[in-house]
């Protein structure tokens, strides 16, 4: 997942949104004015819209990097599926509208429907003794 981030360049596209809206806010309200200062929360609200998506790229090339190791995608979802869990544990339904990851249940059906579109196999994953 993380290397799906690196390959989608989402680090530098991050980065780069982060200067062109810092630039554009010293420019028209100054350096260090009020304004600046409450568009960052702002910005950070309309980026975990944006991190969503880029969430669920990352999430995608990892499927396809693990169907390329392994021949198939099984256990692809265990890892959410086990946050669920622990999510359930608390009542926050409307922390995800601000989150900057998609809400679990979601990547864990996008992660199962991309499997079949893309006609992946899951296999029970097998646990060695290291």
């Amino acid at each position: 997942h993380e290397l799906g981030h690196y390959i989608n360049r989402d680090h530098l596209r991050s980065m780069g949104r982060g200067i062109v809206l810092l630039a554009l806010s010293t420019i028209i309200t100054g350096a260090n004015s009020d304004i600046s200062q409450l568009l960052a929360p702002a910005e950070a609200f309309g980026y975990a819209r944006y991190s969503q998506k880029q969430e669920s790229a990352a999430d995608k090339a990892a499927l396809q990097a693990l169907n390329c190791f392994y021949g198939h995608v099984g256990g692809a979802t265990e890892f959410f599926e086990a946050l669920k869990d622990e999510e359930r544990r608390f009542d926050l339904k409307a922390v995800h509208y601000f989150a900057s990851h998609p809400e679990l249940q979601k990547r864990i059906d996008d992660l199962s429907d991309l499997a079949q579109t893309m006609g992946f196999q899951s296999r029970a994953v097998i646990e060695f003794d290291y």
